[in-house]
């Protein structure tokens, strides 16, 4: 066995492990840019495969050289075509099929042309050279958006494949001239340097795969975490007044026992909606909502910006005002009332009733709520008394 037909066999090996990782990552990794390249070195063993026979049976040497031709065209086919999915992955990556009939027309014309392969490979190395630098292009969008190290190793391998088949047109030429005598020493060992540059292609593609699953995931993080928030969201809010809700107060607040409770002072109000009950008897529940909803309003209207409102019940809303005494805190919503009447919206004049306690370090926040909503209910009945 001769060195030229031994370095063939050692890259054939070579794209065989290739081939056999982009396989084991099409088993899990389901995307059309696995499927060419997969295809694509699937081709390329073939090709090595015939060639490395055709050396050793020259009965067969034009169908076997016809394989060969034509599966590095296959391999430029498939290769481009991901390349251009790697910068484009929405859109369907794929050069026109009239490629493949051309290329096979291709291969059969050079298994034709000579029977010397040394003057077979040079229309081949020239037509390979400009496939390598048309895949170099096709990355361009992948390495404007940065996509990462495999991207640029591919980009640098194809480069190399480039100028290295690029330059097999001038060297092959010069040798077909010379003679076999007078050949260039390094061209028995051609086969290792292609093998080296296209290993490194291999690699760069699965790095490039790689880096693709990793921005995917981390872009579906982005989305479960910004998905996660908006239910969160949703399950500390009270849907129709916005308001927040117990499940809210106990995450943010807890049982009154936590730090913040401990070291800060301030007021809670509980107020409770007026008569609710019967504009809910006479003018509907969606009159009674849309009272809900004004208090609700008209509650955040009074209260400051760092505070918090608790939709506590159904028609009772729960307000933190934080590092406020009770009588600041009374003079808030001293206007409320007036608030509710003159509004343009209210179905008939709307009244609240409140009551305060203020909370600090020896007062718990759940006692002063306790207090708070005893006052209120002290407030609502001496209310209901008058108007009766």
């Amino acid at each position: 066995m001769d060195i030229t037909t031994l370095g063939l066999i050692i890259q054939w090996i070579g794209t065989i492990l290739v081939l056999s990782l982009l396989a084991f990552l099409a088993q899990s990794v389901r995307r059309p840019i696995v499927r060419f390249w997969s295809a694509g070195w699937l081709a390329l063993v073939v090709s090595l495969g015939a060639l490395a026979v055709a050396f050793s049976r020259p009965a067969y040497q034009v169908p076997l050289e016809a394989i060969y031709f034509f599966g590095e065209y296959v391999f430029a086919f498939c290769l481009i075509s991901g390349c251009r999915q790697v910068g484009e992955p929405e859109a369907i990556a794929r050069l026109s099929m009239a490629w493949l009939p051309a290329g096979f027309a291709a291969a059969m014309v050079l298994s034709l042309l000579s029977t010397d392969f040394n003057v077979q490979i040079i229309p081949h190395a020239a037509i390979m050279g400009i496939c390598f630098l048309a895949a170099f292009r096709a990355l361009q969008p992948a390495r404007r958006q940065r996509s990462g190290v495999g991207v640029t190793v591919m980009s640098a391998a194809l480069v190399l494949l480039g100028i290295d088949f690029l330059h097999y047109v001038a060297v092959f030429a010069i040798a077909v001239k010379a003679g076999p005598a007078n050949r260039f020493p390094y061209l028995s060992y051609t086969s290792v340097v292609d093998m080296v540059l296209e290993i490194l292609l291999g690699f760069g593609m699965v790095m490039s795969i790689l880096d693709t699953l990793r921005r995917e995931a981390e872009s579906a993080n982005v989305k479960l975490g910004v998905a996660m928030e908006r239910l969160e969201v949703l399950a500390r809010t009270d849907p129709l007044t916005n308001a927040l809700n117990r499940h809210a107060y106990h995450a943010l607040v807890g049982d009154g026992s936590n730090a913040r409770s401990a070291t800060v002072s301030g007021c809670v109000v509980i107020a409770d909606v007026d008569r609710l009950k019967q504009i809910n008897d006479s003018l509907g529940h969606t009159a009674g909502d849309a009272v809900i909803r004004r208090v609700a309003s008209a509650l955040r209207s009074v209260i400051r910006a760092d505070d918090l409102l608790f939709r506590w019940g159904g028609d009772e809303f729960l307000a933190i005002l934080w590092n406020i005494s009770g009588p600041d805190a009374s003079r808030r919503f001293e206007n409320l009332d007036a608030l509710l009447t003159t509004s343009e919206s209210a179905p008939q004049p709307l009244t609240v009733s409140l009551g305060f306690a203020p909370f600090d370090g020896e007062i718990p926040l759940e006692r002063a709520i306790e207090v708070a909503d005893s006052l209120m209910y002290r407030r609502k009945h001496q209310r209901s008394s008058s108007t009766a």
